[in-house]
């Protein structure tokens, strides 16, 4: 079997994918550089490789649409594991820097302090907003009148 590229497309269902060897002659990766040292991107490049029937994958364009999906969700879960490390150590940081000569927290606790005793605790369901925005003491009060 000889997969040859196609300059027109109009059947969805005309994708083929097939497993090669790394070692197929005509097949070549190449390493992009980028920003993010983290994940390879790679150029994979077909120059003349011939498969046999058997390296065909069954499934075509639904393989095809289910592996892009499962590829989205793992790139989605490592983003949002490198924004948690980067929320974690935002944190840590803050307990430590001074500014003044006073922890960078100091500033925004007394506030806090403050509008606790001048606004009661606003649940977070859909009322919410209108006991926070009766409040004179909160800048959504304020802001909302």
């Amino acid at each position: 079997m000889r997969a040859q590229r196609r300059s027109a497309r109009t059947d969805e269902d005309d994708i083929a994918l097939f497993l090669l060897p790394s070692s197929a002659p005509g097949l070549r990766v190449g390493l992009h550089k980028h920003l993010d040292l983290t994940r390879r991107v790679c150029a994979v490049e077909l120059a003349g490789v011939s498969v046999d029937s058997e390296a065909m994958l069954a499934g075509g364009a639904d393989l095809y649409r289910r592996l892009l999906g499962i590829g989205a969700v793992a790139i989605a879960a490592d983003s949002l594991g490198g924004m948690e490390r980067a929320l974690e150590m935002a944190v840590e940081y803050s307990k430590v820097r001074e500014q003044f000569g006073k922890p960078i927290g100091a500033y925004q606790r007394r506030g806090s302090e403050r509008q606790a005793k001048a606004c009661p605790t606003v649940s977070a369901d859909n009322r919410g907003l209108v006991p926070l925005a009766r409040c004179s003491g909160s800048v959504l009060g304020s802001a909302m009148k």
